[in-house]
């Protein structure tokens, strides 16, 4: 039951972050799909029950990312 408990706050919590998913969102972007699934289990035991602590933490590191794409750019010119 505990499994099904886990699998069905992993789709919640999927699909507030790419509003309404589906299984194309977790094919072409399986790595933000794991890291999602990374910040909410560790060796498989919930470490994070907090939907908007987990997604704070994801887009955080879409910002990170963000900058150290566009970084590169800025060193050209």
């Amino acid at each position: 039951m505990i499994t099904l408990e886990v699998i069905q706050f992993f789709v919640e919590l999927l699909d507030k972050y790419f509003k309404n998913v589906c299984e194309l969102d977790i094919i072409f972007n399986f790595p933000k799909a794991y890291y999602i699934l990374d910040e909410m289990l560790v060796a498989g035991n919930i470490v994070e029950t907090s939907k908007k602590q987990i997604l704070r933490v994801v887009m955080n590191q879409d910002e990170i990312m963000e900058e150290v794409r566009e970084e590169p750019e800025a060193r050209k010119y």
